[in-house]
């Protein structure tokens, strides 16, 4: 009762910001993103964020309803997402009636059919920020502060993280295990600490308000990234940008999430390849033999980790890494169970089962070691493309690529000059990618910078085009344009 009044309460709280001013309530979400630890398990898993979607969701409609009703044509580049959703929702529950009956802990809301309807309503909302926000978003100058809003939500979580650490180490207890505020307000989900043994040494993983630390590991990691994407962009504010950096860098490590790293890793190695498409000057010798070595640096992180010794006791933080990246396996738990029943039923990988009820196909393919803690409880692949490819087949996942190709092709094609907003299509591809590489634990940030995308596209689209500047298309590099250009700059 306590965690249903308490969500109650958020919720009209964000329904009434979101009436008042529909731009804080799309900054709320950014901010309350990477605060998965600020959740509640009622037989349905609520976080903070969800509550401010819902939020989200209903000042959209009651403004589409007092705009009269449908988006304006203008507005609908979000709804390429739609079709996803359709398909998502007819299938799955067109899956009811034939889904396998199996006792499942957790509650009533955890049982086949009422999973199925409430997983429909769980994929509304984390495509909610693609469908709506080109419907309140009415400037350019709202979009650019959503980044800076959530990795300044990211500083002030790790500095609760660090803070954390110290009472920690210093009371040999944790003052903020996983699921601390779920056993405050009455929910289910037991409560437990990150800590790791490394030859006889605990490690106390940082997990804040994040919620497991790979939860906060790789919401640190995708807030790395925005600062790689956007940090460079006024002289004025580099130097606070590389010490942000730094100080999320750390406390990366702090977390030990071998997710994370790998997160920030290969989202790295994605804004180097696709960055200079957006660069309309071309890249000069010196900037490709940087991109080239800094490249070849990360794609190597795990092998010279697996090169040095590092000892737990002088460094048990790294070794945890060194030891979590090099020795983990390519497919974890719930994703080699969810690979070994698509190999052992191929033709399942068409369509899908439906949202949300693949762990009644693929329990009976976990390993020993996974059984433990998973038999017979309600589980999702953790890579987004896996969980598309189970749930909703390779249609699902076309509909998902085709869906994306629309709302990030039309700014690379130089739409985003004219909305002043460089690299944002950079940002909704990284989301993208995020998503299929890390599936839940990332949705939020993902499809965050998929609706800043569709919205910066709606916005454009509501400016007079006779006034707008012509977008001119980036220069092909050449070596002798990179030459001549740096020349003008230097001279």
């Amino acid at each position: 009762m306590t965690a249903l009044l308490v969500v109650g309460v958020l919720a009209v709280l964000l329904v009434a910001i979101g009436i008042w001013s529909p731009w804080r309530l799309v900054v709320a979400m950014a901010i309350l993103a990477p605060w998965q630890g600020l959740d509640v398990d009622a037989g349905l898993r609520v976080t903070a964020y969800r509550v401010a979607v819902v939020a989200f969701v209903a000042v959209s409609v009651m403004r589409l309803a007092v705009a009269g009703g449908a988006p304006r044509r203008r507005e609908k580049t979000g709804l390429f997402f739609g079709g996803l959703y359709l398909y998502g929702v007819v299938w799955t529950l067109g899956q009811i009636p034939f889904l396998p009956q199996m006792e499942i802990a957790g509650g009533e809301f955890r049982s086949p059919a009422l999973r199925a309807v409430s997983q429909c309503v769980m994929f509304l909302l984390d495509l909610a920020p693609v469908l709506f926000l080109p419907v309140l978003l009415r400037s350019t100058e709202e979009l650019k502060k959503l980044g800076s809003a959530y990795v300044a939500s990211v500083v002030v979580l790790v500095c609760i993280g660090w803070g954390q650490m110290a009472a920690w180490y210093a009371t040999g207890e944790n003052p903020l295990p996983i699921g601390y505020l779920n056993s405050l307000l009455g929910g289910q989900a037991p409560v437990y600490e990150g800590v790791e043994t490394i030859e006889g040494t605990i490690v106390r993983r940082m997990n804040s308000f994040g919620g497991e630390p790979k939860g906060l590991g790789q919401s640190v990691a995708f807030a790395l990234l925005l600062i790689q994407i956007f940090g460079s962009g006024r002289p004025d504010r580099r130097r606070t940008s590389a010490l942000v950096w730094a100080l999320l860098a750390v406390s990366l490590v702090a977390t030990a999430s071998a997710s994370g790293v790998l997160v920030w890793l290969s989202g790295s190695l994605l804004i180097l390849a696709l960055q200079p498409l957006w660069l309309s000057h071309g890249l000069s010798r010196v900037q490709v033999v940087t991109r080239v070595v800094l490249a070849i640096g990360l794609a190597t992180f795990t092998l010279l980790t697996s090169w040095f010794e590092i000892p737990a006791g002088s460094a048990p933080h790294l070794r945890a890494l060194s030891d979590r990246v090099v020795g983990r396996e390519l497919f974890e738990d719930f994703d080699a169970a969810v690979i070994g029943f698509l190999v052992h039923t191929p033709w399942v990988a068409l369509f899908g089962v439906g949202l949300g009820n693949v762990h009644l196909y693929a329990t009976s393919h976990l390993a020993d070691s996974a059984w433990r803690y998973a038999g017979g409880t309600p589980f999702v692949a953790k890579s987004g493309l896996l969980r598309l490819l189970s749930e909703l087949g390779i249609v699902g996942l076309s509909l998902f690529l085709v869906a994306v190709a629309g709302v990030v092709q039309p700014l690379r094609r130089g739409l985003e000059e004219v909305v002043r907003l460089r690299g944002l299509w950079l940002c909704g591809a990284l989301g993208a990618w995020c998503f299929l590489l890390r599936g839940g634990y990332l949705a939020p940030q993902a499809f965050m910078a998929l609706g800043a995308c569709a919205a910066a596209i709606a916005v454009a689209s509501r400016l007079d085009p006779d006034r707008l500047p012509r977008p001119r298309p980036p220069r092909p590099w050449s070596p002798r344009r990179a030459r001549r250009d740096e020349g003008a700059r230097s001279g």
